[in-house]
């Protein structure tokens, strides 16, 4: 997917972008268990803040923000 070779080069060698569907569905799903799980296209494994910054400053029509397990991050 080139949106998200484009996002691996953004975010630095610091972060990693798991992409791999037998990795990722590991993360299909958290402890709240309120939604079906579905197998995420990535997943962000950040090993700065800067890598989340930069990884939620992408352009429309790239991967969507992470599902947080519906809590409040205010």
């Amino acid at each position: 997917m080139a949106d998200l070779d484009e996002l691996a080069d953004l975010i630095g060698p610091d972060n990693k972008l798991l992409t791999d569907p037998a990795v990722t569905d590991a993360y299909s799903r958290d402890q709240a268990n309120l939604i079906d799980p579905g197998i995420p296209a990535a997943v962000l494994r950040a090993g700065c803040t800067a890598g989340v910054s930069t990884a939620l400053q992408v352009p429309p029509g790239s991967p969507p923000p992470p599902h947080t397990g519906a809590r409040d991050l205010r």
